[in-house]
């Protein structure tokens, strides 16, 4: 899979460096905060509709490319992100009805989203043209499993770095960093910051354990250390934001963009 994503339009046309961003973005300097906001809304819509996290994920990276493409005032924030959902649910064979999009999205924004599935046939055309449709995504969630087991993850530890992948989908690690890379910082994050997963071990058999996986990962060719440390950095400064933001606040700076 890892010379398939090395081929991919992912690869070659949606991975960026950090300044690339900032150049691209730098009228958008609220961006990380709308970003995150809208993110947890797609992930609100998805449970109503009882989508699949890999759809779910696949629309968050369809909403971070789109971003690229249009300014955050140019468009109906909301219309949007549930136009992503669908677009994902085609894309991930998990088809859902435009109608029952709308309605759920409706509910769940009622003076934001457009009730006509006119409205979002419409975006999805646009979408596709911006996204240039490239709509094969690559997550880190098959790395994960791969590394779970060749690192002896427990399943606490497991289900954790899966739920850290799905909190990388909220900010732009999907679009700096390969899967691979993802999947070992999430399992890094757990095995760092939340070592008291790591059911039945001692502190120093913790400690003998990471310095284990660190000379371990240090002697694989293929993997970028230096990519491993941006990429923790980049889940750090997620969280940081995800405890500091105001969501109401966002919520009103998205309808004055409207």
């Amino acid at each position: 899979m890892s010379g398939d994503y090395l081929e991919s339009t992912q690869h070659k046309y949606w991975t960026f460096t950090k300044n690339e961003l900032i150049n691209i973005r730098k009228l958008d300097a609220p961006y990380a905060r709308i970003r995150l906001f809208l993110g947890e809304q797609l992930n609100l819509l998805g449970l109503k509709l009882n989508c699949r996290q890999r759809v779910v994920s696949t629309a968050q990276v369809f909403l971070s490319r789109t971003f690229l493409k249009i300014r955050l005032e140019d468009m109906n924030l909301y219309l949007v992100t549930a136009t992503c959902l669908y677009m994902a649910s085609r894309a991930e064979e998990q088809q859902l009805h435009a109608r029952i999009v709308v309605r759920e999205a409706a509910k769940l924004w009622p003076r934001m989203m457009p009730t006509e599935t006119s409205y979002l046939a419409e975006c999805e055309f646009y979408l596709l043209e911006e996204l240039r449709t490239c709509l094969v995504i690559y997550h880190a969630y098959n790395p994960l499993i791969r590394i779970s087991k060749e690192y002896d993850l427990t399943p606490d530890e497991f289900q954790a770095a899966w739920e850290a992948i799905n909190d990388a989908s909220l900010c732009d690690i999907p679009l700096l960093f390969s899967p691979k890379v993802i999947a070992f910082a999430a399992m890094f994050m757990v095995l760092i910051l939340r070592p008291e997963l790591d059911g039945g071990r001692t502190p120093l058999a913790i400690k003998n354990r990471l310095d284990i996986l660190s000379v371990s990962i240090g002697r694989r060719s293929t993997l970028d250390l230096t990519q491993l440390a941006y990429c923790i950095q980049e889940f750090l400064s997620l969280y940081s934001l995800m405890e500091s933001i105001n969501r109401r606040s966002v919520a009103n700076e998205i309808e004055q963009l409207l």
